[in-house]
């Protein structure tokens, strides 16, 4: 019988990590519950979630009883789509 090679998990002792990344205003869509229900649960199981979503300023936010980290955003659609999507790529940068 062949043994089965195992990779160590050098990371045991962190929580397992979510960046999770909504492109509506959650604070202002009917399925908002959806986004922040699931984070919440997943926090309660020992996940590190991190919820971001666009917002009218940078910075974290309670929507509903869940901590939302906001990124600014433009009211003009495609460049402000474009703008939302170049700061989380600094976001990444920073996680």
């Amino acid at each position: 019988m062949e043994k089965r090679k195992t990779m160590k998990n050098t990371h045991s002792d962190r929580l397992p990590r979510l960046l999770w990344i909504s492109p509506f205003h959650l604070d202002s869509i009917m399925d908002s519950v959806t986004w922040l229900e699931t984070t919440r649960e997943l926090r309660q199981l020992g996940w590190e979630v991190t919820l971001i979503c666009p917002g009218s300023q940078d910075g974290l936010k309670v929507i509903r009883g869940v901590e939302v980290f906001c990124v600014a955003d433009l009211d003009v659609y495609f460049l402000g789509l474009l703008a939302f999507h170049q700061r989380i790529k600094k976001f990444f940068r920073l996680w």
